[in-house]
């Protein structure tokens, strides 16, 4: 069903659930963009299956180039809740992250490794191996981390794990000018 100037809105019904897998891994023609919400039954579930692809799909239109051509909302369902008030993210990301909420690639190298190393427990080793940078890398990119942000990572990880989720699914949405970067290493 058309819904917009360059928008349709499509469902289908099924007697056996569709293979999440396979709709994720299909690549959509140039320009094509394609969301989709959890599979549900009945009038209920076809509202709330509709209203998670609606959210997939404004969430994929701010990752802009960052994201694939199709979106699965159980993937960005935390980054769609804290981005539910775009302004407010934006402020959040940069309170939260201060230098490292710039676009400047040694910023994001930094907000990559520290979002590895909070995802692993605080595991320079592992991030180590998942990065393909020595264990001594992880260390000095975390403390230079801890540096910019003024303290250790450790005092409010929720907080910053939430906002360097958001930074790495939204970029420049989320961030600051590539200027805002303060000097950040090249390491």
């Amino acid at each position: 069903m058309p819904t917009g100037a360059a928008r349709f809105d499509m469902w289908w019904g099924s007697f056996e659930p569709p293979v999440i897998d396979v709709l994720e891994q299909y690549e959509p023609p140039p320009g094509v963009l394609a969301a989709f919400g959890r599979p549900a039954t009945g009038t209920a579930g076809f509202r709330s299956s509709h209203a998670e692809a609606l959210q997939a799909a404004r969430i994929r239109s701010l990752a802009r180039a960052s994201a694939s051509g199709v979106t699965n909302y159980v993937r960005v369902e935390l980054v769609s809740l804290l981005a539910s008030d775009l302004p407010r993210a934006r402020a959040f990301v940069a309170g939260q992250l201060g230098p490292l909420a710039s676009t400047a690639e040694p910023a994001q190298r930094l907000r990559d490794t520290l979002l590895a190393f909070l995802a692993s427990g605080g595991s320079a080793t592992r991030v180590a191996k998942d990065l393909y940078v020595h264990q001594n890398t992880v260390a000095y990119r975390v403390k230079k981390a801890e540096e910019m942000l003024g303290h250790k990572v450790s005092s409010r990880p929720i907080e910053l794990t939430c906002a360097l989720t958001l930074a790495a699914a939204l970029g420049p949405a989320v961030l600051a000018a590539e200027g805002d970067g303060g000097g950040v290493p090249n390491r």
